[in-house]
């Protein structure tokens, strides 16, 4: 009885030593690599399209279709200011070819709490999004976009962490779409999941 009691305390032990060694903090000058796609995008809005107004949803849930590159640096102890760079390439053929391009530059600013395997934040970021439409038929914009959010940092390693966010936003913007132009405003929600590289 004290014997296996003894064995079952010294595993747990050396288990919680093995956790607390792995812990991963968030520290003055580390440095992130990440990489990211969404997992569910919601947008709900309002466009102005050749002086008419109407309603304007859209849901995108799309795993992989959306390659979001970010960089950053720890500039204090859980502070972390970096960017992120989205590019998406969509075709579509329906009787009529549709290529479009989609790209975002997003600086942003997250603050980390506590540290170990599970690390929570909270973010802000900003930036613009450009699209271009192609082949037969052409039409461009340019959006604003303001978010804040949260989420969670989850590393089995103390360089790699499993990463997810929810980002609260809205954006706003025009274009012009076979000539005719256009403005849009709309209160986002997106789902990002993803991977990064810390060193």
């Amino acid at each position: 009885m004290n014997k296996r009691f003894l064995q079952i305390t010294t595993i747990l032990t050396i288990l919680t030593l093995s956790i607390i060694s792995n812990a991963a903090q968030i520290s003055k000058g580390k440095k992130r690599v990440s990489l990211e796609t969404p997992f569910l995008s919601l947008g709900v809005g309002e466009q102005d399209v050749g002086g008419n107004e109407e309603n304007a949803t859209y849901i995108d849930a799309f795993l992989g279709h959306k390659a979001i590159f970010g960089f950053g640096g720890a500039i204090a102890n859980k502070w972390l200011i970096g960017g992120r760079i989205t590019l998406a390439l969509h075709h579509e053929d329906y009787g009529s070819e549709l290529m479009e391009f989609r790209t975002m530059a997003l600086p942003y600013v997250e603050y980390n709490f506590l540290s170990g395997k599970v690390i929570p934040f909270i973010t802000l970021t900003m930036g613009l999004e450009m699209w271009f439409q192609g082949e037969d038929e052409d039409a461009w914009g340019a959006n604003f976009y303001l978010a804040a959010g949260g989420g969670f940092h989850f590393f089995p390693w103390r360089f790699l962490s499993l990463d997810t966010t929810l980002l609260l936003g809205f954006s706003t913007g025009g274009g012009e779409d076979n000539n005719i132009e256009y403005n849009i405003t709309m209160f986002r929600t997106d789902i990002l999941i993803g991977l990064s590289i810390w060193f």
